[in-house]
Order: C-alpha cells, then structure tokens, then sequence
C-alpha cells in the first residue's frame, strides 16, 4: 500500500528470488522462500526424516521450523540441503 493505495509488486524475473535460513536459537529457524512457496517447501520438509526437527508452518514467504533442544546444528544442516534442492525443483535456481 503506497499513499492509500494499494499497488500491484512487480518482481524482476532478471534477479534471482531470496531464499535465506536463519537460526533462532534455542528452538527456532526462519526459513524465507519467494512468494507462494513456503507451504509446499514446507510440505517438503515434513514429508523428510530430519532428526531433531519437529515440525513446521508454512505461510506464505516464510516457513518456521521448530526444533528440539541442543539439535539446531544438525538440523541447520539438513535444512540447508533440503532448501538446495527445492530452489531447483521450484524455481530452478541454484
């Protein structure tokens, strides 16, 4: 919305989409996705056996992934490539 009204976001197909993963500790990793993916990536990494992971929400852009105690490290790591992959399989990116 800019001045009362909402405006139309115009994405430059020309730049790559952000993907980051962002630790919170102690159970907590933010997972930021283009728009419209963070359900079906998160979807992805519920249907992934990641030790230490025990679940997740996806919105729209952003993903939370909660995580038990003292595991945040592996599971930063899986998440890491599991994200990887979906930037091929979803916007064929690397």
């Amino acid at each position: 919305k800019t001045d009362g009204v909402y405006r139309r976001v115009r994405v430059e197909r020309d730049q790559p989409m952000a993907w980051d993963i962002q630790a919170v500790p102690p159970n907590l990793v933010v997972i930021r996705t283009p728009p419209s993916l963070a359900q079906p990536v998160a979807y992805r990494l519920d249907q992934q056996t990641i030790a230490g992971m025990v679940g997740t929400v996806g919105g729209d852009d952003t993903i939370f992934v909660a995580v038990q105690d003292g595991k945040m490290d592996d599971v930063v790591t899986e998440l890491t490539q599991v994200i990887e992959a979906s930037k091929q399989i979803y916007v064929g990116q690397s």
